[in-house]
């Protein structure tokens, strides 16, 4: 695993060991980076389910101002930790250990906002006390919280044929959706005119 390129290209990360996490491809890393590169410059970067921290630290390589992690397990924690360190950005970085909806309610809570929020859920797996995928819970949760800037990009990961089919989404809107191999990428935009009408319901 390495940076692919920016500041820190060709930087090698560590991941971590075991299956409890799952690093994302370089192809699909590529391809997102490509798709946000007019917003990254200056960004605030949210890392779901970070696992090493790549995403997030390629996002501080090639612009982003800030990139906040957010990661239950205590292994893959300390990995982003050493590859913060690894790097010394330790400035520009926040780790929030913990379960996902408890932390990004937080979030919330601080009324914190990001231009660029990805999230690498396990594929298809349900998130606790529900009958949808994690990947579709997190939409859901982010179609009713607005952690997102006006324009921002939300990107979810999930397995081939497994990715969310919502209906009725009130501030989120899908804008693409590409398959990269097992994988496919969804990309989601908080628009103007979506961000009024949630703030008059």
């Amino acid at each position: 695993m390495y940076i692919i390129a920016g500041l820190y290209g060709r930087q090698r990360l560590k991941t971590p060991k075991g299956s409890q996490t799952r690093p994302t491809s370089s192809r699909l890393r590529e391809s997102l980076f490509n798709i946000c590169r007019q917003s990254i410059e200056g960004a605030k970067f949210l890392d779901i389910f970070a696992g090493s921290g790549a995403m997030g630290l390629e996002a501080l390589s090639r612009g982003a101002d800030s990139a906040t992690f957010i990661e239950y397990h205590k292994d893959a924690v300390q990995c982003i930790e050493s590859n913060i360190q690894l790097l010394n950005v330790k400035g520009q970085c926040q780790i929030l250990r913990g379960d996902v909806f408890t932390k990004l309610q937080l979030l919330n809570t601080q009324e914190m906002k990001f231009d660029i929020i990805y999230a690498d859920p396990p594929y298809r797996t349900l998130a606790p006390h529900s009958s949808h995928y994690f990947s579709a819970e997190i939409v859901h949760w982010l179609d009713k919280h607005l952690l997102l800037v006006d324009g921002g990009i939300l990107f979810i990961e999930e397995a081939f044929r497994s990715e969310p089919q919502l209906e009725n989404l009130q501030t989120l809107q899908l804008k693409d959706s590409r398959r990269m191999g097992e994988a496919v990428l969804q990309q989601y935009i908080l628009t103007p005119e979506t961000n009024i009408l949630k703030t008059e319901l």
